[in-house]
Parts: structure tokens; sequence; C-alpha cells
């Protein structure tokens, strides 16, 4: 199947609509156990379409596993523009990016949590709240930690970054 597949890609690179030979290939490379060669072929395809927003998130998946934690959040950048109101990317587009200690991005993914009115609010805004704080913007940190407490009291992280931030 790669070796039809391949052949496919190399006749029609460009052809990336609903039943291009790209994701076939990726998933018969996975399935082969070939995850380096699945990356490089999600790359390359969406060099051609930027429109699949699985194949985004296939590609971020595979690059968190290989220790790419930047290109993970490249890619996943890639389908929030394909999907913007998708939960979950956003969620985790965040938390990669305040792990690569990339405050401002993840103070956005968290502002647009927020905005989206996702089910776990008080999560968002302390985690807005660590993203603020790690760009160094106290007084913002500090209202977002509070509105965290607002929705849930008890939030015990909350209450811990409350005191970090009042020192």
């Amino acid at each position: 199947a790669i070796a039809v597949l391949t052949q496919a890609v190399d006749m029609y690179p460009e052809y990336s609509d609903e039943n291009n030979a790209w994701e076939p290939l990726a998933e018969a490379y996975l399935k082969k156990g070939d995850k380096a060669a699945a990356i490089d072929v999600l790359q390359r395809y969406l060099s051609y379409s930027e429109l699949s927003f699985p194949s985004y998130v296939k590609l971020s998946e595979l690059l968190e596993e290989k220790g790419d934690k930047a290109g993970a959040a490249k890619a996943l950048e890639g389908a929030m523009y394909v999907r913007p109101m998708d939960l979950q990317g956003h969620t985790k587009l965040g938390t990669l990016l305040l792990d690569l200690k990339q405050f401002a991005g993840a103070a956005r993914e968290y502002e647009t949590l927020i905005a989206l009115k996702t089910p776990d609010r008080a999560a968002a805004y302390y985690l807005l709240a660590q993203s603020y704080l790690g760009e160094g913007k106290r007084a913002e940190a500090r209202k977002a930690v509070l509105n965290s407490l607002d929705i849930a009291p008890s939030y015990e992280p909350a209450q811990k970054l409350l005191v970090e931030i009042l020192k």
C-alpha cells in the first residue's frame, strides 16, 4: 500500500481534497511503526493543504510523543486556525505553551477558552493566572486567580497560587 500511495502522492502532490493519498500514506507508515516517515508525510501534506484539522492534530500528537513540544504547539496552532471553536485543542495548546514558557501565547489560549465559555472556567482562569504570572503581570494574575476562586472557592491550586501572588 505504501508504494502505491507514494506513487499517487508523487503524481498529484497538490491534490489535498477529501480522498487524497497523503493521509492514508501517513496512516500506513504508522501501522508499519515508522513514526518519522508519518511525521514527514504529514508535514509535507500540510504544506499543500492548510485545512486538514485531523492531520494537524495527528502531527501534533506525533511530535509531542517524539519530544518536540515546540513543533507540537506549532501544529496545534494550525489546527486552531481551521477550527477556532475547538475547546480541547485550545486547552492542549495552552498547556503546551505554558510548558514551553511561552506565557503570552498560553494566556491567549486561556483567554480564548474563557471567551468560548469552557465548562471548566475555574481551571481556565487559574491557568490564565499562571500565564500572566509567568509574563510578570501580577495584577492581571491576581484578578484571574480571584475569578477562579469566585467560581470554585475550594479550588486548592488557585488558593496556593493566590498566596504566591500576594507574597
